[in-house]
């Protein structure tokens, strides 16, 4: 079996648990291909980029952030993520109970769950998969704008205020969550649309299936917008740039061992 191993930051007992795990992978004959980046932090040689990995799953050690960004780059491979950042959400295991998820993963005790992305389309010229969500804003920060939202080409509301979000289940309880929307719970084929600061009482979070087309463009002034994918990849919108946001034909693939959904999401909702 071949093992992919994944991170972005130097984090001291992080390097500790990636050098056992790689011990233990090698022990029980597995073969370890380190990511690029992974590599030089333990100054190893002979990584590889993630785009040329070749894996059979991938060890992703890191927070959300470095999991959503590993999902940008392959999400054609299985991937197991340990968690060493502040959520954790998107994480399968904890640190202490990484090496018996490997131990599980080389025996084959495991479940691959496919989880659906959004394509942000930017008027065709930009176009991204994201996991979480799609944030808009105006390009510059602070400024009010004024856009609408239409859904299968029906207007759904014009609205003013910071921006808007849209997020899959997955991502629901990020960003959308802090702006007001809902928890979908994973397997809902749906998307939450929440407007951020908006100023008007009544516009609320709504729920909308996932095979729509939702569209987002200012209104007036036309200002110039910013899309930021997943907290990763930022994007400027044009004056009277149209973006779309439609279901995917990807999805991620994500090793899940024994943990139950509303266990997490109890542990999630219950921190301080």
């Amino acid at each position: 079996m071949k093992v992919g191993i994944f991170t972005r930051h130097r984090i001291p007992k992080a390097m500790e648990l990636i050098k056992e795990v790689i011990k233990s992978l090698k022990q029980d004959g597995a073969e370890v291909i380190l990511q690029k980046d992974a590599a030089n932090i333990l100054g190893i040689e002979g990584g590889v980029p993630l785009k040329d990995m070749t894996a059979d799953a991938l060890l992703v050690f890191g927070g959300d952030g470095t999991i959503l960004q590993a999902v940008i780059d392959r999400d054609d491979i299985p991937i197991l993520g340990v968690n060493f950042g502040e959520e954790g959400f998107l994480a399968e295991v904890q640190p202490e109970n990484t090496l018996r998820a490997v131990t599980a993963i080389l025996k084959g005790d495991y479940k691959i769950e496919q989880v659906p992305k959004l394509t942000i389309d930017i008027d065709g010229r930009f176009c991204l998969d994201a996991l979480n969500d799609v944030a808009i804003f105006p390009l510059v920060l602070g400024r009010i704008i004024h856009f609408s939202v239409k859904v299968d080409g029906n207007l759904l509301e014009e609205i003013k205020g910071d921006g808007v979000v849209v997020a899959t289940p997955l991502g629901s309880p990020s960003y959308a969550l802090s702006a007001g929307g809902a928890i979908i719970v994973p397997g809902v084929k749906a998307y939450i649309i929440a407007p951020i600061c908006a100023f008007k009482r009544r516009a609320f979070p709504i729920v909308v299936p996932d095979d729509c087309v939702i569209e987002i463009e200012t209104v007036r002034p036309r200002r110039k917008l910013v899309a930021i994918v997943d907290g990763q990849v930022r994007e400027e919108v044009r004056e009277g740039e149209v973006i779309r946001i439609y279901k995917s034909k990807r999805a991620a693939k994500f090793i899940k061992l024994h943990e139950n959904f509303y266990d997490k999401l109890r542990a999630f909702i219950s921190r301080p």
